[in-house]
């Protein structure tokens, strides 16, 4: 309150302000930052479950990028990582800094710490004999309970969950068909899994990259970003858009490298100085809504 009634110009008690303007700007300032950071932790979650993987996964693996980075900042003159340093810098303590310092050089997720439920039945379905073929394909499971059925595969590999559950999203993720009171495992699963993967390679990509040149930027040199949603009636339409779009962007590219290239203002040399850059990326992107 009186920091709100300061900015209106009225009285106020300079001690007490002192005192109390500090951490309010800091909070502010905190929740600004977690506001901006909000959307992209959502757009990755939306991903991470859509490829099928856990937010556990993903939370460990945040750590270990977060213990990294910032023992890669934390350098010591004799070359070793200052771990107070570090703890400080990532708000965990110095014995879990060095457990994960230890376990950077190595992987630390297994299949079923990596996989969401669903995941982990058709791994299981495929590498457990009792659910193959003489010849190594995925028989047909029985609709049911018992440790040949669903019923038994989903205790086994899924825990504690429901198997109407663990089904109605293998149906939802067109992984299997029904016929009769079986189940059948769809061959087109893995080359489903890869088309996703590649899509969001693409995407995660790009995002990296224009991430790092954010890193870069100065005080006061904000980026500048356009947003354009075209719907689409159909895949033709969409795809034949798509190439329109990728020739319209290369051409925007273009011309953007051809500015770049000649003299802002004409007639007067380009002042010498510290070198900088300006970072342009354009990325066209179809998805069902």
């Amino acid at each position: 309150m009186l920091v709100a009634r300061a900015r209106a110009g009225t009285p106020r008690n300079t001690s007490l302000t002192r005192r109390g303007q500090a951490p309010l700007v800091y909070e502010r300032a905190f929740e600004s930052a977690e506001d901006a950071l909000g959307p992209l932790l959502e757009q990755l979650a939306a991903l991470v479950i859509r490829l099928g993987i856990t937010p556990r996964y993903v939370s460990n693996t945040i750590t270990t990028a977060c213990v990294r980075h910032a023992a890669k900042n934390s350098r010591l003159l004799n070359g070793r990582v200052n771990q107070s340093r570090v703890a400080v810098l990532t708000g965990l303590s110095r014995a879990e800094v060095r457990r994960e310092l230890r376990q950077v050089a190595r992987p630390k997720h297994g299949p079923n710490s990596r996989q969401h439920r669903a995941w982990r039945l058709i791994n299981g379905w495929l590498s457990d004999p009792r659910f193959r073929t003489s010849s190594g394909e995925p028989r047909p499971i029985k609709l049911g309970e018992g440790k040949g059925n669903l019923g038994g595969a989903v205790r086994k590999f899924c825990g504690d969950v429901p198997a109407k559950a663990v089904l109605l999203e293998l149906l939802k993720m067109q992984a299997v068909k029904l016929a009769d009171d079986h189940i059948i495992l769809s061959r087109r699963v893995a080359a489903q899994l890869s088309s996703k993967v590649f899509q969001a390679r693409a995407v995660l990509r790009t995002t990296s990259e224009t991430l790092d040149r954010l890193q870069k930027l100065e005080a006061g040199n904000l980026p500048v970003s356009r947003f354009a949603t075209i719907r689409v009636s159909d895949d033709v339409e969409r795809d034949v858009l798509l190439r329109q779009a990728d020739q319209s962007l290369q051409l925007a590219i273009d011309a953007i490298r051809e500015i770049g290239e000649r003299p802002i203002t004409y007639g007067k040399p380009r002042r010498r100085g510290r070198p900088r850059e300006l970072y342009v990326s354009a990325t066209a992107v179809a998805f069902n809504k």
